[in-house]
């Protein structure tokens, strides 16, 4: 089971800010061939590699580590970040000199970012064209240097942006419903976040790129928190025992639904057109930018759930079959405005398929 995104102090931010590295370990349990160690890694993400070895050492006997991935700003090239905190976007754009190294399966890695908590596309120095996700094959053990080129497509001269750079762990993984019909430990993320200065207004190019071809509609919404719903959907996946509105005050609980029931792993197309639900409830006035994906491509601009207090926050997207390819892989990322105190949200990849695939 997941366990809640709770609010806690982000304070790496702080410290990205002088080394702009973080670290995710990949593992399994011997209890399962696909189901990976979640609340220890949970517990790592988005921590310094140095503040979480003596985690390593505490893990149980059965867990087997099968890859790392570490990524982070090259700081020593950009000497502006150590003295203020943030890059600079000239007319020119943003150049951001970053690296990568990974070991044992975690050598295929993709990179989002969101500026703003926006989609950024944007294009490498081996990858010359903008797009939103850039898949690189590394070595293992092999430091990759790169720099991600964009100009961002929000913002006016003067503001103070957040860039939020998130890893997508094995991005070319899909269930072939033969021999798997889950995700399972692939598609876990990672981020960096840091700032941007604007020394000049941003383009809107991006938006003219999302591939909005499968969505019919975009919907915010927001319901009454009701004690069957507390009692149901967060007992079923966050396999807790007992839930009182007095609990959320501190917690960030997002689920997601297709065609208002819950799913975490594949979903068979229908005909006509679906909804696919982000649900989110928890601390009072928390934002996010939450933006649907299919195959790690923004299919419509990020929207804005702000989470209330007694409420179920969510946000409905109406989606075509007929324009999807026979297998699709789906999932939300939610990008809080505040990254100091709380996390990120990637939700479990679904594997969209129709009935083609299967023979």
């Amino acid at each position: 089971m997941k366990r809640a995104n709770m609010k806690r102090k982000y304070w790496y931010c702080h410290i990205l800010f002088l080394t702009f590295s973080v670290s995710l370990i990949i593992g399994l349990t011997g209890c399962s061939d696909t189901e990976i160690s979640e609340t220890e890694n949970d517990s790592l993400q988005n921590r310094m590699e140095e503040d979480y070895v003596s985690e390593i050492d505490s893990w149980e006997t059965d867990t087997l580590v099968v890859g790392t991935v570490n990524h982070g700003i090259r700081h020593e090239e950009v000497k502006e970040i150590e003295m203020n905190g943030y890059i600079t976007c000239t007319g020119e754009g943003v150049t951001l000199p970053y690296e990568a190294t990974a070991t044992g399966k975690a050598t295929n890695l993709g990179f989002l970012l969101f500026v703003n908590g926006k989609p950024q596309a944007y294009h490498t120095d081996e990858y010359e064209e903008d797009n939103y996700c850039h898949v690189f094959h590394m070595e293992e053990d092999v430091e990759k240097l790169f720099d991600f080129r964009f100009m961002p497509s929000s913002g006016k001269k003067g503001e103070l942006l957040q860039l939020t750079i998130l890893s997508v762990y094995y991005p070319d993984f899909k269930p072939d419903m033969q021999q798997t019909s889950s995700y399972g430990m692939y598609h876990q993320t990672l981020a960096v976040v840091c700032g941007i200065k604007m020394e000049t207004d941003a383009s809107d190019r991006n938006m003219q790129m999302i591939n909005d071809d499968i969505v019919k509609n975009v919907n915010v919404k927001e319901e009454e928190l009701t004690q069957d719903y507390l009692s149901g959907p967060i007992t079923l996946q966050y396999g807790m025992q007992e839930i009182t509105t007095e609990s959320l005050d501190s917690n960030i609980f997002n689920f997601v639904l297709l065609d208002g029931e819950y799913c975490m792993d594949n979903y068979l197309l229908p005909s006509k057109p679906f909804t696919i639900t982000f649900e989110m409830c928890g601390e009072d006035g928390v934002e996010y930018y939450v933006t649907p994906f299919v195959d790690h491509m923004p299919i419509s601009d990020a929207q804005s759930v702000t989470v209330k207090k007694g409420k179920v926050n969510s946000l409905d997207v109406t989606v075509d079959p007929v324009s999807m390819d026979d297998s699709s892989t789906f999932y939300f990322v939610a990008i809080p405005v505040d990254s100091k105190n709380f996390v990120q949200i990637k939700t479990a990849s679904i594997l969209l398929y129709k009935e083609d695939m299967l023979q």
